[in-house]
């Protein structure tokens, strides 16, 4: 970890927060397309409007995320549902009341997409190291510096959004060689509107 954990400490607004959370849940969204994530264009639509300020976006999109993250729920790692609702999952909660301090809820989407990346390396690699992980943990540094020293937040995050979409296809390609490891367990019409 070149950069150091990201400074969610001086994080200090909720839509700081939101813009934080949804970079993450965007990079991971991407490589959980590796198993053709039935509910993609959803699922980019709704971090398209939640992270420009739009609220819930469309509301078409907002059921189809909770419907999908309400039919599937596992902790089995080798399967590609597993990373599919935890990006829907930390999607949603971007659109949750905010209920708790913003750092609580800043370092709850941290170890929540830290966890998802160190389980994608030990799927693809030897469990000896993380370059998955260690590269989402440089990149949210990033982000949150970036976060902070906006001055004009909706050229930002538009960049920020770009990148973070560029950077989760480019682990998307890295992690197509591993994708048969990936086992499924449901159709993917399962999540249909």
């Amino acid at each position: 970890m070149t950069n150091g954990l990201p400074q969610l400490e001086a994080l200090q607004s909720p839509e700081q927060v939101r813009m934080y959370g949804g970079l993450s849940a965007t990079r991971l969204a991407e490589v959980a397309k590796v198993g053709q994530l039935p509910i993609a264009i959803h699922l980019d639509r709704f971090l398209d409007a939640v992270l420009a300020g739009d609220g819930h976006g469309d509301p078409d999109d907002t059921k189809a995320l909770l419907r999908f993250n309400r039919l599937f729920f596992g902790d089995d790692v080798m399967i590609v549902e597993y990373y599919q609702s935890i990006a829907v999952g930390m999607a949603l909660q971007l659109i949750e009341p905010l209920d708790e301090p913003v750092v609580k809820r800043a370092k709850r989407l941290m170890f929540t997409s830290f966890n998802a990346w160190s389980c994608l390396d030990n799927v693809a690699g030897d469990g000896l190291s993380e370059p998955r992980l260690d590269a989402e943990v440089d990149r949210q540094a990033s982000d949150v510096a970036a976060i902070l020293q906006s001055d004009d937040v909706s050229a930002t995050y538009a960049r920020l959004l770009g990148e973070a979409r560029t950077a989760g296809r480019a682990a998307y390609a890295e992690m197509l060689p591993y994708a048969s490891r990936l086992g499924r367990r449901f159709p993917d019409d399962r999540a249909g509107p």
